[in-house]
């Protein structure tokens, strides 16, 4: 599998394959179904069953797809991507620092210098990019001056091609995919199905609802691989993880507001790949993670106000920077998926699996119209034996 080759290409400098291949699907019942005018076949999938239909709109999912890459918008993020690049820069930085402090029995030492401290180390940390995509927010030129890189992503082609526009080795920077919430394109492209035959709220809440529970129910093979990376990335990721279902809603012309089964099973995944992610990163994970959510969005006419929001630090992170960063920022929080990630970072910090150090706020301006207020904050892992 993926994990293995990762840890054998860290831990021996062999190669990777990069992807896992697609667990076989299985043909498993021979039966057709007449739903909505259209013909269906049910598979399986290991443990999982979809539908596939032969039949149906495939144009707006294929159109979905091609909104997802970020490639045009790298000039555009220019300034944003220099900022996330040294505040995860700063993560690495304040790390050894304070590390080095602690050995030297010191408050402060204006001679700490990271690059001589890895040369020291003999050895760069590994930072791993979680939903690293076309990497446009992140320079990893910049970040692998200090580290080797793990690019994990579901989609190898875009991490690959990232690597190469920075013109990077695979040996500086490896792209996998770990497959820790993995949902089938067959499974995306049936939901899209269902809404072109006009599949109710029930319906689709039901499919969404099984997926969430297989999903949950899947199991990796975690053998070797605790504590593989030195430093973890998280930026813009979570709020992605089940995004292309509530985009084809939209697509579709559904009104989520007036599906209650609906939003109550698209809350109950955002929930359940929330814990995953925060579950794999503290695993995999031996000293800190950065992490970057959306927390508000608006139109262009928001950035001013998001700006002295940051030039303030606001009343969202009064209790954050007066409170050792123990406060529920996730209350404020209006993006999906990024809500729910916060709320198990916090309540992971409330309960001591982690502590966090730093939190601020930063702009994204996504698009000319679009731009989001950004959560940002560092958390150490606290090394207790995981059960996982």
């Amino acid at each position: 599998g993926p994990l293995a080759h990762l840890v054998e290409h860290l831990t021996l400098n062999q190669g990777v394959r990069g992807s896992s291949p697609r667990r076989p699907t299985h043909k498993s019942i021979g039966f057709a179904d007449k739903a909505a005018g259209s013909v269906f076949f049910l598979y399986k999938c290991n443990c999982r069953m979809f539908v596939v239909s032969f039949k149906g709109e495939k144009m707006r999912y294929e159109k979905l797809i091609a909104t997802e890459d970020t490639t045009q918008m790298y000039e555009a993020w220019a300034d944003y991507r220099n900022q996330l690049t040294c505040l995860v820069y700063e993560c690495v930085d304040n790390y050894y620092r304070k590390s080095y402090l602690s050995r030297a029995g010191k408050l402060r030492d204006d001679e700490f210098c990271l690059d001589k401290e890895l040369e020291i180390a003999g050895q760069r940390p590994v930072i791993a990019i979680w939903g690293a995509g076309n990497c446009s927010d992140l320079d990893l030129r910049q970040l692998s001056r200090i580290a080797k890189l793990v690019l994990i992503d579901r989609e190898l082609e875009r991490t690959k091609r990232a690597r190469d526009r920075y013109g990077l080795s695979e040996t500086e920077c490896q792209c996998i995919d770990l497959g820790f919430w993995e949902v089938y394109e067959e499974e995306e492209r049936f939901f899209a199905d269902l809404l072109e035959h006009g599949a109710d709220d029930a319906h689709l809440a039901q499919y969404l609802s099984s997926l969430e529970r297989t999903m949950v129910m899947q199991k990796e093979d975690m053998k070797g691989i605790e504590k593989l990376f030195d430093f973890s990335v998280v930026a813009g990721l979570a709020s992605q993880l089940n995004a292309r279902f509530a985009a084809l809603l939209h697509i579709y012309g559904r009104n989520v507001k007036t599906m209650p089964f609906v939003t109550d099973s698209l809350n109950q995944m955002n929930e359940s790949a929330a814990y995953q992610l925060y579950k794999m990163i503290r695993l995999t994970t031996r000293n800190a993670c950065f992490c970057c959510n959306e927390l508000l969005a608006g139109g262009a006419d928001k950035e001013a106000e998001f700006l002295e929001m940051v030039k303030n630090r606001s009343e969202i992170y009064e209790e954050a920077f007066t409170n050792g960063g123990n406060c529920n920022v996730s209350e404020r929080c209006t993006v999906a998926g990024s809500r729910e990630f916060l709320r198990v970072i916090e309540e992971g910090n409330r309960i001591e699996e982690i502590k966090m150090m730093h939190r601020a706020g930063l702009i994204w301006p996504f698009t000319t119209e679009k731009h989001y207020f950004m959560d940002v904050l560092m958390f150490e892992i606290i090394n207790k034996k995981n059960k996982y």
